[in-house]
């Protein structure tokens, strides 16, 4: 198989990287990506890498417990800012053991087979290919997704994960110009209503820290790389999905051809997409919409409603408050998950937010808000907005 420099770097081809939480609306981005015949692109496919790769620098920098492998990238709500510096001068050039390298491709094929099957089909077939840092086996993906999806008439490669924006960081220093990042963003409200109804029922805290996060990063990138990094807003994309390529088309040069005159939602192997939703009263549909814009009113509780709005105001980023003057701090009880109806793997994370240490957490949220009720101009740009969440 050829190589990342033959398949794309030699060839000058752009490298698309859309990140967002999840529920934000970034599959259904990815498969109109994917639809397209110029666009080689891949949904969900290397998160463990991620995790994996985040567990390195924190040892490398020192940290005695640093997080599993295995554990989902944190929201840095309050964190070790040494962190995020070190995650700014990053590359992926630390030293990767074999033995690492096999444990990371199990991850990456046991989650990826789900979204990508296609791609880890082929990672399947490859497994035989070793390299020494996570620079190379990041540039083997991105060879291995052009490989997969592309054609000769490719211009643009990419991948979609929801959950790892911080990883833009030392994507960009890895690639440099031809690195492009598409950060989506959604109604916070209308995010924990959706995982209210589905599946993976988080708690309000953990869900508004890493949907901050998703808002922070965005600001404080965009700032870094001006011309490397914009944004979507899932209503305004559900209300003119057109505006999709528009902001594409404004990360890349030459880019007038790449898309075609309409739509095409695909799935892992080119056939029509249908996409799902976590509302049991929607029928399943090829079509974008906006009846999910604001669902949360039919949802949410008022007192679910009331914590939300309080815990996702934003001064670095304020197109989803609800006011221009800081919240009051809700005088109903904060709405606790029932543990019986959250996944065994993300009880950790409830009980810690929400068990003995729920006052403490709760005051750091108030702390939070008065300090962005002191704030008089714009919030400075730089690593503390990302810990500070403001």
């Amino acid at each position: 198989m050829e190589n990342y420099n033959q398949l794309i770097r030699d060839k000058k081809l752009p490298q698309l990287f859309v990140f967002g939480m999840y529920r934000s609306g970034t599959t259904v981005i990815a498969r109109l990506l994917a639809g397209e015949n110029k666009i080689a692109f891949s949904s969900d496919p290397i998160r463990p890498f991620f995790n994996w790769y985040r567990t390195a620098l924190q040892k490398n920098i020192g940290y005695t417990e640093a997080e599993d492998h295995t554990r989902p990238l944190g929201d840095y709500f309050r964190g070790d800012i040494n962190y995020i510096k070190k995650l700014m001068d990053a590359k992926f050039l630390e030293k990767i053991k074999k033995s690492e390298l096999v444990s990371i491709r199990e991850r990456v094929i046991r989650h990826g087979l789900e979204y990508s099957p296609k791609f880890i089909n082929n990672l399947k077939q490859s497994l035989h290919l070793t390299f020494s840092n996570y620079a190379e086996e990041l540039k083997y993906y991105l060879g291995l997704i052009m490989h997969t999806y592309g054609n000769s008439n490719t211009r643009l490669v990419g991948l979609k994960e929801v959950w790892s924006i911080e990883m833009a960081l030392p994507i960009i220093n890895m690639i440099g110009e031809d690195a492009k990042i598409l950060i989506v963003l959604r109604d916070p409200l209308d995010i924990i209503a959706s995982s209210f109804s589905g599946s993976n029922k988080y708690c309000i805290l953990s869900l508004v820290r890493q949907w901050r996060k998703q808002a922070v990063f965005y600001s404080f990138l965009k700032n870094l790389y001006p011309n490397q990094v914009t944004s979507i807003n899932y209503e305004d994309f559900c209300l003119k999905p057109i505006i999709l390529k528009e902001k594409i088309k404004n990360l890349i040069n030459n880019s007038e051809n790449i898309f075609s005159n309409k739509f095409n939602l695909s799935d892992d192997y080119g056939n029509s997409w249908i996409k799902n939703s976590s509302y049991k009263d929607e029928k399943p549909s090829n079509f974008i919409d906006n009846k999910s814009i604001r669902r949360y009113l039919k949802v949410l509780s008022e007192s679910e409603i009331e914590w939300a709005i309080y815990l996702t105001h934003m001064s670095s980023y304020t197109k989803y408050n609800r006011s221009n003057s800081f919240p009051s701090k809700p005088n109903t009880p904060y709405p606790k998950k029932n543990i019986n109806n959250i996944p065994d793997w993300s009880k950790f994370d409830t009980l810690k937010l929400e068990g003995n240490d729920l006052d403490k957490e709760l005051k750091l949220e108030h702390n939070r808000i008065v300090k962005i009720s002191t704030i008089k101009d714009q919030t400075e740009i730089n690593e503390s907005i990302i810990t500070n969440q403001i």
